[in-house]
């Protein structure tokens, strides 16, 4: 008896181990505002786009720096052989070096890097609005489908429950055996529903994760967030507008074309006569062997024509007018596609608004239904069956009003990013970028700090027409 006694202390002991184990490792919940901020830190993407901002800063810094003078210094060590006697030469000369004119090249070099450069930020906050989109899309597809795994959960525990009563039914002779099938064809439905939806969360997750840019390795889970929907009652044409005005790969396109300009008009600038000025300045230290001045300066004026190079100006040239077509072509294509794309979008929505209002009609009808039915078969009045195809109608019409519920979030998630307004008010997105940039610069290095993103290109329709007929000339 003792033993026994022991053994169940014993056993009681491990059985708490356990289950402290258990509660020592939750999972770790994440919100969506968790799941943003986790992306802009470690999304590769992302990190490969502020690298970008990296780049194009730096490549402003070196056209800038052709206004500035260049200084260098060499110093010069050798063997002399003077009336027999061998002697060690030793000589410093510091040299500076300004360009002082060049026909406007380095003013076009300039201008076309701060285009890059703006360009690069609009480009990279739209990197940054693809993975605040496809984050969002995943954290909502990931709470869709928890909330069908419940209900069918709810669903294969009813109808597993309904199938035992039937047998045991058959079992009293009170049905006949072939009833069992409608439920056992239900139950076997649940589970398949079970499991696709189940199939549909660990898919939405793993996406999730990838997105979020850490191991695939820790328990999560997501806090539910509100479906709730705020509807912006604007026309068609006037989300058109709002994305035209606001689409930063838009403006990043704009840039391209101003810079495609530039390099066409410094390709063009090959074919005729250069002047530059340059100044020079040079002085030795330390020669004892150098006779006269030790100091010479001077400025230099010089025109360069470039007659003849294997017509290597006349293919830079086309090049460069190819470059401005193909610039002018994908802004045009981009700007359809955003049209074409809204236009869609905007049925959609409409679709989705009918689709759920329907869907909270036939929940409540299934409802009633399901109520009245099982009334109607405590009064003797129906049958099993009549209940099982109530239960059947109301599992349907509550999946439908989740799908239609959660189809209509998503649709105005993704009309925020089509026209431009997903994460415009998130500060994590510029402090990001922010960061990045005084990591490699310092503090107040901000690539933002004159380069606000958003920046709007003013161009009108009619000059970006012209843009096209200007090829020619």
């Amino acid at each position: 008896m003792r033993k026994l006694f022991l053994l169940l202390i014993l056993l009681l002991f491990t059985v708490y181990a356990y289950c402290q184990g258990e509660d020592s490792n939750p999972k770790r919940i994440l919100s969506l505002s968790d799941c943003i901020s986790m992306a802009i830190d470690n999304n590769s993407d992302l990190k490969a786009a502020r690298n970008r901002i990296i780049t194009s800063k730096a490549a402003t810094e070196m056209a800038v720096s052709d206004y500035f003078p260049s200084l260098s210094a060499r110093n010069n060590t050798f063997e002399m052989d003077m009336h027999g006697d061998s002697t060690m030469i030793k000589s410093t000369t510091l040299s500076a070096n300004l360009k002082l004119f060049d026909t406007g090249l380095r003013y076009l070099t300039v201008q076309g890097a701060k285009k890059d450069e703006k360009q690069t930020i609009n480009s990279v906050f739209r990197t940054y609005q693809d993975v605040l989109y496809r984050v969002t899309v995943d954290y909502y597809n990931c709470q869709h489908y928890k909330e069908l795994i419940d209900l069918k959960q709810t669903s294969l525990q009813y109808y597993t429950d309904e199938e035992k009563e039937y047998q045991e039914k058959i079992d009293l002779g009170e049905l006949a055996p072939v009833d069992i099938y409608p439920i056992q064809s239900s139950v076997a439905n649940a589970k398949v529903t079970l499991l696709s939806a189940e199939n549909q969360y660990e898919d939405a997750k793993r996406d999730l994760i990838n997105l979020l840019g850490i191991p695939d390795t820790e328990e999560l889970d997501f806090a539910e967030e509100s479906v709730d929907i705020e509807e912006a009652n604007l026309t068609k044409e006037e989300y058109v507008k709002l994305a035209l005005d606001n689409r930063t790969d838009l403006k990043a396109y704009d840039l391209a074309i101003d810079s495609a300009k530039i390099s066409k008009k410094k390709a063009d600038m090959d074919l005729w006569p250069l002047f530059y000025v340059n100044a020079e300045y040079g002085k030795k230290f330390n020669d004892e062997y150098v006779t006269g001045h030790n100091t010479d300066g001077r400025i230099m004026g010089y025109i360069s024509w470039n007659i003849f190079d294997g017509f290597s100006t006349q293919a830079k040239i086309k090049q460069s007018k190819a470059n401005l077509e193909n610039a002018i072509e994908n802004r045009a294509e981009l700007e359809r596609d955003i049209i074409t794309s809204l236009k869609k979008l905007y049925y959609d929505i409409t679709i989705s608004k009918e689709q759920l209002d329907a869907s909270k009609i036939g929940f409540e009808s299934a409802s009633k239904n399901r109520d009245v039915q099982r009334e109607k078969f405590n009064l003797n009045m129906n049958t099993n069956l009549d209940i099982l195809n109530a239960q059947v109608q109301y599992d349907t019409a509550l999946s439908n009003l989740i799908d239609s519920k959660y189809n209509l979030k998503l649709a105005y998630i993704e009309l925020d990013y089509q026209t431009g307004m997903l994460g415009l008010e998130d500060e994590r997105i510029n402090l990001a970028n922010e960061k990045k940039v005084e990591e490699v610069y310092g503090k107040g290095s901000s690539a933002l700090n004159n380069l606000k993103i958003g920046d709007s290109v003013d161009k009108s329709v009619a000059e970006r027409e012209k843009d096209k007929d200007s090829l020619d000339k």
